[in-house]
């Protein structure tokens, strides 16, 4: 979709356009699931932020600004806030061994060349929540360095480093399994 394609369809659902609404739904709610459900581990939790997610884009339609980025960023923003807001009233941890995680594996392989399917989760989860946000948002969601920065409040260098040092440490803890 063009630029203009989408800051259409977010007009007409600001006038009530229950369409151009679904519309919206189908073009972002399968990245912004993928986005969740990694960081929640659990189907049902993923379905039901998704759905906050979505009731909060509603609320917002008249007051989006889309750029040449597309509102996809702004999404995350709400997605991570409303997971983090989800987290702290489960007080869990977040883990991503969890059924479905297959689709981020597959992911990842692209990305990451020498990791091998089955320990990629493993691997994940060893480490640093920042370093598994980062690479997340880079290889599942791909995110630019720029919309990873503009998303986590960081400046687009320290990005860039995280990525690198995630990489990094992946390729090691792999080398060390293995």
């Amino acid at each position: 979709m063009t630029y203009r394609d989408i800051t259409q369809l977010f007009t007409e659902a600001h006038a009530g356009d229950q369409k151009a609404f679904e519309k919206i739904y189908s073009l972002y709610a399968k990245p912004l699931y993928r986005y969740i459900y990694l960081r929640t581990g659990d189907k049902e939790d993923s379905e039901d932020i998704l759905q906050h997610v979505f009731i909060q884009i509603y609320k917002q339609l008249g007051i989006i600004r889309i750029d040449a980025r597309g509102p996809l960023p702004f999404f995350f923003t709400i997605a991570r806030n409303k997971v983090i807001d989800h987290l702290r009233a489960k007080r869990q941890v977040v883990s991503l061994d969890a059924e479905g995680a297959e689709e981020a594996v597959a992911v990842l392989e692209n990305h990451i060349d020498r990791l091998e399917g089955q320990g990629v989760i493993k691997l994940l989860e060893q480490l640093p929540p920042l370093y598994r946000e980062v690479l997340s948002l880079s290889f599942v969601e791909e995110l630019s360095s720029k919309e990873i920065a503009v998303l986590l409040a960081k400046q687009e260098a320290h990005v860039r480093q995280i990525r690198s040092r995630g990489i990094k440490l992946l390729r090691t803890l792999y080398e060390k399994n293995t």
